[in-house]
This record gives C-alpha cells, sequence and structure tokens, in this order.
C-alpha cells in the first residue's frame, strides 16, 4: 500500500512511531522519494532523514491540532 502513488504524504507522531516505520521502510524496500513526511516535531523529522523523501515538513507546533492544520490548509 505504501508503494501506491495515491499516498503522497505519511504523518509521524513520536520518535519510536518514526523508528518503527523507517525500520519497516528499509526492510520491505519501499520508495518514499515521491512522497512528503509530515512530523510533529524536530526529534522525529531527525529520525525520519533515514529515508529518502520528497520532502519533510514539520508542523508549527507539536500538537495534533496543528498536524490538522497542516493538512487542511493544502
Amino acid at each position: 500500500l505504501l508503494s501506491s502513488p495515491n499516498i503522497t504524504h505519511i504523518s509521524l507522531f513520536s520518535p519510536k512511531s518514526a523508528e518503527r516505520f523507517v525500520s519497516c521502510v528499509k526492510a520491505y524496500g519501499v520508495d518514499c522519494g515521491l512522497k512528503t513526511c509530515v512530523c510533529l516535531s524536530e526529534d522525529i523529522a531527525t529520525v525520519a532523514k533515514d529515508v529518502k523523501w520528497h520532502t519533510i515538513d514539520v508542523v508549527l507546533h507539536p500538537s495534533r491540532e496543528s498536524m490538522a492544520e497542516y493538512f487542511n490548509g493544502r
């Protein structure tokens, strides 16, 4: 499913979930080069950088509301 071009953004909410996601992407050889990673904090983005992304965005404030605003503004 992650290889689908219909999936354009991946949201990561914690460093631990980012570690697990990165591990799975590497294990299964998923290409995220055309996808945007949206992170709740810079700490999460640092972990996500272990995968090649089109871009990594960090929301303005570390909250679910800020994550929702990011997607509502698209």
